[in-house]
């Protein structure tokens, strides 16, 4: 996100109107923590603990108990990812960036021993669930399934809302670069980092830089847009969008604003499609901007 947070940057999102989505905690995550304390009983109930394992029980207890308190009536309050990464380092090691795969998440960060780690998230438990209709139903899971990829989950809760999946896949294309094999979160901002250094060295020997972007209008598309967009006017040319939204009537607010207000500062056309999707999180991006008594709001959706 460093990328956004440079005032040329902070101008033009204010001048375009376009969002950089501000860093919140993930609620949905937090309110999944009772299925890692799910493994927390387990463990205490039948996993037959040495007090090295059963201090990591308690470790681990506390940090999922915390984290699903943060910002609550009694939990700690965080206003900056300085502060969520000061938090998650009270509880664990630094370096738990790299130690989060399902194997490792619990000996490196915990102090569960391997065996006990491996026996834990292989364990099968009946939990009660719901079937597409909406009925309770009995179903079998492994804990790792239930309990540890929330947990894992747990350790990026606070983050810029929305994804940022189509800047990554921008930069790379821009710098002719083949993503590697694997996810690599080091190596996204590796990437993202030598576009930084282009933009401010204004070096832009062999880069690719699209005229034409075809979007969704979700959070990573219009970082995506900003980023084009101020490439191209340091360039002094223009930008071409064309943004996909859904037919549905509950986005016509999102399509009046984004095919007529920001048609007076970009180059834009909007494409109503019956069979997207999307238009939760497409109004969840541009919500800010619209008036609104035009916007309608239904527990957390907003139409």
């Amino acid at each position: 996100m460093e990328l956004y947070e440079t005032p040329e940057m902070q101008k033009l999102s204010a001048d375009l109107f376009i969002p950089i989505p501000k860093y919140a905690l993930d609620g949905f995550v937090q309110k999944k923590q009772g299925k890692v304390l799910d493994l927390v009983k387990e463990a205490r109930d039948n996993a037959n603990l040495d007090a090295k394992n059963l201090a990591a029980v308690d470790k681990l207890e506390k940090f999922s108990n915390e984290f699903a308190a943060l910002n609550g009536k009694n939990g700690t309050k965080i206003n900056g990812p300085e502060e969520f990464q000061a938090f998650v380092e009270k509880h664990v090691p630094k370096g738990w960036e790299d130690q989060l795969h399902f194997d490792v998440v619990l000996v490196k960060n915990f102090g569960f021993s391997q065996e006990v780690s491996d026996q834990l998230k292989n364990t099968v438990i009946t939990v009660m669930d719901k079937d597409k209709e909406g009925r309770p139903k009995e179903e079998k899971v492994t804990l790792e399934h239930h309990a540890l990829r929330w947990l894992t989950k747990a350790f990026k809760g606070y983050a810029p809302v929305g994804c940022l999946t189509d800047v990554v896949n921008l930069v790379y294309a821009m710098l002719n670069e083949e993503q590697p094999v694997e996810a690599s979160e080091q190596a996204a901002i590796e990437a993202v980092t030598k576009i930084q250094e282009r933009l401010e060295s204004k070096d832009f020997t062999g880069l690719w830089v699209p005229t034409h972007l075809l979007h969704d209008a979700e959070s990573d598309d219009a970082l995506s847009w900003l980023l084009l967009e101020h490439i191209h006017r340091m360039f002094g040319t223009q930008l071409q969008v064309l943004i996909q939204l859904p037919a549905d009537e509950k986005c016509d607010a999102v399509a009046n604003y984004l095919g007529t207000r920001q048609k007076q500062r970009c180059d834009v056309q909007v494409f109503r499609d019956p069979k997207s999707t999307n238009g939760k999180a497409v109004s969840h991006t541009w919500a800010h901007y619209l008036p609104i008594s035009r916007l309608k709001v239904s527990g957390d959706r907003y139409c």
